[in-house]
């Protein structure tokens, strides 16, 4: 083997062991300044701001690509012609009670590949802030004093959430602040997926399928 072919070999075994361990994260901004929701791999982060409908597109810290929709799907929907809108027939009961097994099998299957996935997330940040306010000076207080009992409750379970919960009773409606980062390693996510692909019953899926189309 030539000292090329070795150097490349080796580069790509980097990359996919980087592709299969390096986690990926999740964020998702909730708050009335900003709410979006963004999906980050080593220098690249990806995301929807939801607040102005665009796709944005991050190198690190610098925006490379921003991209604004100027039409949602509900709207696009209402401009089309009536008659291009076809109606697609779903599965009825009598359709899931003919194929049980095959459900139950499924639901099993895709019941355990969620929750090994889920084990594997890591909770990177939880940060909530809670301003609670009614019209009723009384009610706000008693609201306070029951989300003090659940925020110390939830801070004790999950040691990296920082909650800050606020009585204002110049105000009349409440107010909330959030931010969430989760982190999971694509190999935690690949190997249920095989295992999930192994147990579900395929070749029964696509016959039911095939005989749902020619309904």
């Amino acid at each position: 083997m030539s000292p090329a072919i070795f150097v490349l070999l080796a580069a790509f075994a980097i990359l996919v062991l980087a592709a299969l361990l390096v986690p990926v994260r999740l964020q998702l901004i909730l708050s009335d300044r900003r709410r979006s929701i963004t999906i980050g791999w080593l220098a690249l982060r990806a995301g929807r701001d939801l607040k102005d409908r665009a796709f944005v597109l991050h190198l690190r810290d610098r925006t490379i690509v921003r991209k604004q929709s100027r039409k949602t799907r509900r709207e696009k929907a209402k401009e089309r012609p009536q008659e291009q809108q076809k109606k697609k027939r779903g599965f009825k009961l009598a359709d899931l009670w003919e194929e049980r097994d095959l459900a139950q099998t499924s639901i099993q299957a895709g019941l355990r590949f969620l929750w090994e996935v889920l084990k594997s997330i890591r909770w990177d940040k939880l940060l909530l802030e809670l301003d609670v306010s009614t019209p009723d000076p009384a009610l706000t207080g008693l609201l306070y004093g029951e989300l003090c009992a659940v925020k110390y409750s939830t801070e004790h379970a999950f040691p990296q959430a920082q909650i800050d919960v606020r009585a204002d009773f110049t105000r009349e409606v409440p107010g909330a602040e959030a931010e969430s980062i989760i982190s999971i390693k694509p190999l935690n996510v690949l190997v249920p997926l095989s295992k999930l692909f192994l147990a579900l019953p395929k070749i029964r899926i696509i016959k039911l399928l095939l005989r749902k189309k020619r309904r």
